[in-house]
């Protein structure tokens, strides 16, 4: 499988640390956030949060429900809504909200005060899962049709499932930090496209493959480790998913249905009858974080730019009580910056380093001295803190290039030497 970039998180040690040692605090872990969403026995399907760090409960049989105060109160809004049995729901880096229901996917410009249906040629219209990628088009799965794809912001759609044929119905979507989407499926297999779903390629060696180990979940930490969440505990794969290995049973049941990456790349996993568990070290340690439960199936898990931590259980909706951004995150998310180039001059591959201060869209470019475009590194929506990429200038010819950085409001650009 081709490497498109490389991307390296900068960590320290005493993040690590310190995170580990709060977590074993005396107090809860967790706290139920259920005001305005306390129905008995609701069945919550999918949490989702945009970038003012607004959260989205999907809810089967009662729509979507909307949180402005970091989870304290919720909100019923479904106008628009011809169908509230919603199975899922997706944020665009533009702040756009598709949700996906058993008849059909709506979408909202406006924060959920107002929902369209969309017309999609789709015979079942059970849209399982919806994933937004860095380039902005929108994958969906849905049940026993295979995957659509939309690349005008969901005004039109396509099957694409070349490759994909016997794979099982999709479970879950990934689109990873480099430029890839990752498809998991009721076979418990795991397919990968380069080409944005032109075509599909199965990498699911070492995989149980069998219809009780269907992938659930599926994650990237900044260290380049792909996480899946399967029937049969979490599989991980160090070489870019061609292969995988079991690094945790799954607890009770053996399902994980969720999986979450930290601002500080720790790892964590929702399971069926076990709670939530934890590793610092890229799954080679588990710690079960459960104080606070009172439910022990976590079925979705989401972050927001401060560092808090939700879930949905059997018991609705659950926060972290404190941020998991340790002091040693917070320092690094202080400023915006773009570093030189290293090494400088170069031939033919160069390291770009920058820091993001808050939760935006990073994009990345690199020019001539004419201003004419060369190639777009990087253009997603990215968490705070600092990160490394690689430009390969294999096809440049020697001279003196420009790479830009557009992160929110901020802009800034250096020059780089090529010397061949």
């Amino acid at each position: 499988m081709r490497k498109l970039f490389h991307f390296n998180h900068l960590l320290k040690v005493a993040i690590i640390i310190s995170f580990s040692l709060s977590i074993t605090a005396q107090t809860d872990f967790w706290e139920p956030k259920n005001n305005g969403i306390t129905s008995p026995n609701i069945n919550i399907k999918e949490l989702a949060v945009n970038s003012t760090d607004d959260l989205f409960a999907a809810v089967m049989l009662h729509g979507v429900f909307v949180s402005t105060d970091g989870g304290e109160t919720w909100n019923q809004k479904n106008n628009g809504l011809t169908n509230l049995e919603l199975i899922s729901i997706e944020v665009t880096p533009a702040d756009d909200i598709f949700a996906g229901s058993t008849n059909g996917m709506f979408k909202s410009t406006n924060k959920g005060d107002s929902w369209e249906k969309l017309e999609i040629d789709s015979y079942f219209s059970r849209f399982a899962k919806i994933k937004s990628s860095p380039n902005g088009y929108l994958f969906a799965a849905a049940t026993f049709e295979g995957m659509f794809r939309s690349i005008d912001n969901g005004t039109n759609w396509e099957k694409i499932n070349n490759g994909l044929l016997g794979s099982g119905d999709i479970t879950s979507l990934y689109a990873d930090l480099h430029g890839q989407i990752l498809a998991g499926t009721t076979f418990g297999r795991i397919y990968f496209t380069n080409s944005y779903g032109d075509g599909w390629t199965e990498s699911s060696v070492g995989l149980p493959r069998v219809t009780t180990a269907p992938v659930l979940s599926i994650v990237e930490n900044v260290d380049e480790k792909y996480f899946l969440g399967t029937g049969q505990g979490v599989y991980r794969s160090t070489d870019y998913g061609l292969n995988w290995s079991q690094v945790h049973s799954g607890g009770g049941n053996g399902y994980v249905h969720s999986l979450l990456v930290d601002h500080s790349d720790n790892v964590y996993i929702g399971t069926g009858n076990s709670g939530v568990y934890m590793s610092s070290n890229n799954g080679e340690d588990w710690q079960q974080i459960n104080s606070g439960l009172t439910h022990p199936g976590v079925y979705s898990m989401v972050i927001n730019s401060s560092g808090y931590i939700f879930i949905t259980t059997g018991d609705g909706i659950f926060k972290s009580t404190r941020s998991v951004v340790s002091v040693e995150d917070e320092n690094i998310q202080n400023e915006f910056s773009l570093e030189q180039n290293y090494p400088n001059p170069f031939n033919p591959t160069t390291i770009i380093s920058y820091t993001v201060s808050k939760k935006c869209n990073v994009n990345i470019k690199i020019y001539d001295l004419l201003g004419k475009e060369i190639i777009q590194l990087i253009d997603m929506e990215q968490l705070a803190g600092s990160y490394k990429i690689s430009f390969n200038a294999e096809n440049l010819s020697s001279g003196v290039y420009l790479y830009k950085i557009i992160a929110g409001s901020f802009v800034d650009s250096k020059k780089m030497l090529l010397i061949r």
